[in-house]
């Protein structure tokens, strides 16, 4: 069973976290407990799977009853992570530990479409005290397309952080063209999960078979946390991304691709033509996914304030992010070490100056390689209206650069759709990047 890749919402104490990155469960530690601990997991997920949410809340704790508000509370968070996955199929798997008196447990249950792993924590007196919902990937949930090869590979700038990465072609590929994807802002796998999807794998593979080979990789923070870079306060946005893209490139022309290509996703877009000018001409063009010119701060204030804006405290989150608007402003004139000190939208000032100081804008202007720029009618993290408008604007005289906008298509490229569209929720529906998509890049790298 692959179980590398696992998203997690946590449903603990008086805090209900919905994270949409990889996170990893290790309970092998803990001491094996016997039959009993697996039965109790099983009744437990047998009634959330049976939507027996009355019986389940009422096996809860004190605390956890108020987390979840109710068993209508509990009704609704279960609807929402587990609309797009389709029906249960069966348990492929349980397991459980001990940990401070409580025993843990980890059942994976395959659906029609994806996993869902259930964590189900118990007290001595049997009573639920936790509960963490997530996503694995089934064996053979999303087989490798006949005719394709996925390859190992590690990307290595040198810097004492190596990248397991891999190759996607397919079997009879000539081997001359290529591509890097290149991720977007925080912890990446190769694949770009994202709830239950995985955007980066489909584009390799999609191009692969048009016989473009696709290098992807685990971004630096994924692999090594906190810990990819040996001063986190000084941390600049080469350490966790454009170093490793430079090298991945290089290490594609230094195996004999006669013309490497640039795909950048969200940030991996924004950065697109500032890596591809690192480059020293070994790149020969990029596809900026879903990229904005603007600062990271700007986009980071818009996307908080459209998410807050219609509360009724929404004064309160107002004034916050204009205080960190503040200290994004007040950075140029401060020492290496005060924006080292500092943080904007809690972050390292020092990182945030780093970013923010890219102009890709007038990067772009002075690249001589052809430039595609996509982006998503329905994406609510990088907007058509403002950042795609803000490129084509730029750019649109320039005969190297192409522009194309996608009705219905949300951030990651896939059809913003269902009863979440316009939501994180909306990655919980499992789908794929669109097919029109992947022919247009595959295009545009070919030049046809």
């Amino acid at each position: 069973m692959k179980t590398r890749n696992l998203v997690t919402i946590a449903l603990v104490a008086v805090v209900v976290i919905a994270a949409l990155a990889a996170t990893h469960f290790l309970l092998d530690d803990g001491k094996e407990d016997g039959p009993d601990a697996d039965d109790r997991a099983s009744v437990a997920v047998g009634l959330l799977e049976d939507g027996e949410f009355e019986t389940f809340y009422d096996s809860c704790d004190p605390v956890l009853q108020a987390t979840l508000g109710s068993a209508a509370g509990l009704e609704a968070i279960w609807t929402q992570y587990t609309y797009g996955i389709g029906d249960f199929e069966t348990i492929e798997e349980s397991k459980a530990s001990t940990s401070d008196a409580n025993t843990i447990t980890q059942t994976y249950c395959r659906h029609s479409e994806w996993g869902l792993l259930l964590t189900v924590t118990f007290a001595n007196d049997d009573s639920i005290v936790g509960l963490f919902l997530g996503y694995y990937e089934p064996e053979g949930a999303d087989p490798l397309p006949e005719g394709l090869v996925e390859t190992d590979a590690v990307v290595d700038a040198g810097t004492g952080y190596p990248l397991p990465g891999t190759v996607t072609s397919s079997a009879d590929s000539g081997h001359d063209v290529a591509a890097v994807i290149v991720h977007g802002s925080g912890p990446n796998d190769r694949d770009g999960t994202t709830a239950v999807n995985k955007p980066y794998r489909d584009i390799a593979r999609g191009l692969a078979s048009h016989g473009i080979d696709v290098l992807t990789y685990d971004k630096r923070t994924y692999v090594y946390g906190s810990g990819f870079c040996e001063d986190p306060a000084y941390a600049t946005i080469d350490d966790e991304t454009v170093d490793d893209a430079v090298a991945a490139i290089a290490m594609l022309k230094g195996m004999g691709y006669e013309r490497v290509y640039l795909i950048g996703h969200s940030m991996g877009g924004m950065l697109a033509p500032y890596i591809v000018d690192r480059c020293d001409g070994l790149c020969d063009g990029f596809v900026s996914l879903a990229g904005s010119p603007r600062d990271l701060t700007d986009i980071l204030a818009d996307q908080l304030w459209a998410q807050y804006s219609q509360l009724s405290d929404a004064d309160v989150y107002r004034q916050y992010i204009d205080s960190q608007l503040a200290v994004a402003d007040s950075l140029a004139g401060m020492t290496d070490e005060q924006r080292a000190s500092v943080t904007v939208f809690d972050q390292s000032g020092y990182y945030i100056w780093s970013l923010d100081s890219i102009d890709e804008v007038a990067i772009a202007e002075g690249l001589d390689v052809p430039m595609l720029f996509l982006q998503g009618g329905a994406d609510f993290q990088v907007y058509a209206d403002v950042d795609y408008a803000m490129w084509e604007e730029a750019l649109g005289d320039d005969p190297d650069a192409g522009f194309i906008l996608y009705d219905g298509l949300g951030h990651p490229f896939i059809a913003s759709e269902g009863p979440y569209a316009g939501t994180s929720l909306e990655y919980n529906q499992r789908g794929h990047v669109d097919g029109q998509v992947i022919e247009d890049i595959a295009g545009f790298i070919l030049g046809e």
